[in-house]
This record gives C-alpha cells, structure tokens and sequence, in this order.
C-alpha cells in the first residue's frame, strides 16, 4: 500500500510562515512595555538613590554646621569672660621643679665648688626659670583682638609642670590639673621641646619654648 505525500502548497507554507513571525511579533509587542516598565524602574531607583545622597549630605553640613556654630558659641564665650592679664597671672607666675629643688640641692651639698649640680640648684634658686613673653602682633575685629606672645628664653620643668602648663594653655584636664576658668582662647603656635635626663630617667626634665596665639575680647581705648 503507497502513500501519497502531498507537497504543501506556496499558500499554505506562506500562511504558517506568516502566523510564526504574527506570534513572535505579538510576543515582542508584549514584552516591550515590560522591559521598558524594567528599565523606567531602574532609572528611578538611581535618582532616588542621587536624591537620598544629597540628602544625607546636606544633613552631615547641617550637623557640621550646627556644631561648628555652637564651637564657635563657646569660644566667643570664654574670650568675653577672659582675663586680659592672664599670661601675667598664670603662666609667668608657675614655680617649676619645685620639688626637684630639695632633692638637687641636698645631692648638690655633698659635690665639689664649681659641680655642675651647684650651678644648676643656684639657677633655680635664683627665681631666672621662668616663662616670660613678649607681644609682636596686634590684630583687632569686631568681636575679640589676637596677639602674639612669643616666650623670651627656654625654661626648664619636670614632666607634672608640663603638664599643668598645658592643661593651662589648652583649656583640657590634664589629671590632676584643671584649666582655668578665666582663661583666654590660646593655640601654640610653635612648640620646641627638649628632653634631659639628670641623675637618672625618674630625674628628666624637659626644656620649653613656645609661640602662643592669644584670643581675648578687645580692650577699650
């Protein structure tokens, strides 16, 4: 038994070719607003990750500002209530090595005229280690004056007078220091410090020179 197989048609071949590519057109036509509803979701996504950024980073100036101005509160403060004799007062006034003294000289009776160790207690004995400073510059605005006090000569301190010296210019505790309260805004400016070992490491002491930066509110003519 022969099976005739009729060959398709030109029509019928054209017609299924036709419903093919109809069904892969209607596909596409359906998935474009996808992909574009894909994308369109994307794209805002990226703004509105920009937007949340700036937004954030308008909130870190404001922070920022925010503190800087109550910084700013807080200085002007303490230049208002400032003592305008305050280096006079605190800082020429420190006695350094107090302590260092006895025990120097009572090492010092047992050397020969002339030892270093005599020279050194009779300087200090002598009152000449002491901060001294001098004003170069005067700059004025309207809400505090600035100088310059650079200290005239090197002194000498043990590592607690260090301390409290800086506790004194810095404004900061230092245990067991406290800054003092009428104290004017001061930065160093330069600060040259030298270290000496005497007798032994529990005898060093450290030689001081320094440049401050004086705030305080101005002075009426």
């Amino acid at each position: 038994m022969k099976i005739a197989l009729k060959r398709p048609s030109p029509e019928l071949v054209d017609k299924c070719l036709l419903s093919s590519w109809g069904f892969l057109s209607l596909c596409g036509l359906i998935t474009v607003p996808f992909f574009l509803f894909v994308a369109h979701f994307f794209l805002q996504l990226r703004d509105l990750k920009e937007v949340n950024g700036r937004i954030q980073s308008l909130q870190r100036n404001a922070l920022h500002k925010e503190a800087q101005l109550k910084k700013d509160e807080k200085v002007l403060e303490q230049i208002k209530h400032a003592n305008h004799n305050y280096l006079q007062k605190t800082l020429e006034s420190m006695v350094f090595l107090g302590s260092e003294r006895q025990k120097w000289q009572a090492f010092s009776q047992q050397m020969e005229p002339g030892h270093p160790m005599k020279e050194k207690v009779s300087f200090l004995y002598q009152g000449n280690n002491k901060l001294q400073f001098v004003q170069t510059d005067l700059r004025k605005s309207k809400f505090f004056q600035e100088t310059e006090e650079n200290q005239t000569q090197p002194v000498e301190m043990s590592e607690e007078d260090l301390k409290e010296l800086l506790c004194f210019i810095e404004g900061a505790q230092i245990h067991p220091h406290h800054p003092k309260e009428d104290a004017p805004q001061m930065i160093l400016k330069t600060f040259e410090l030298e270290k000496h070992t005497f007798l032994s490491e529990a005898d060093k002491t450290f030689n001081v020179k320094m440049q401050l930066i004086k705030r305080e509110a101005p002075t009426k003519l």
